[in-house]
């Protein structure tokens, strides 16, 4: 089981990686600046939480974002990210 914190948590690539990721028994928990209500309560059925973004990412094993947050990347790192990775990444890693 590891954890993954997720950027852009409700977007339309993001959200079914997020419930995979929470159904096969890992945790994951994210963010996304303009959440989308129908697809916030398909994550929370699957265990995924949203909340506001995260200060310090340390207790995360790995941070996935969408592409569309690649100009943000530096706030994750400096909230102490051990890992950083884009969507397509996770999904490789998965396969």
């Amino acid at each position: 089981m590891a954890s993954f914190y997720m950027g852009g948590v409700t977007g339309m690539g993001m959200a079914p990686l997020a419930a995979f990721l929470s159904d096969t028994g890992n945790i994951v928990r994210g963010f996304d600046d303009t959440p989308d209500p129908e697809v916030a309560s398909y994550l929370a059925k699957h265990g995924v939480e949203i909340e506001p973004p995260e200060g310090d990412l340390r207790a995360y094993d790995a941070v996935v974002i969408s592409t569309a947050l690649k100009r943000r990347m530096g706030e994750f790192v400096e909230a102490g990210a051990k890992s950083v990775q884009f969507r397509g990444q996770c999904w490789a890693q998965i396969c």
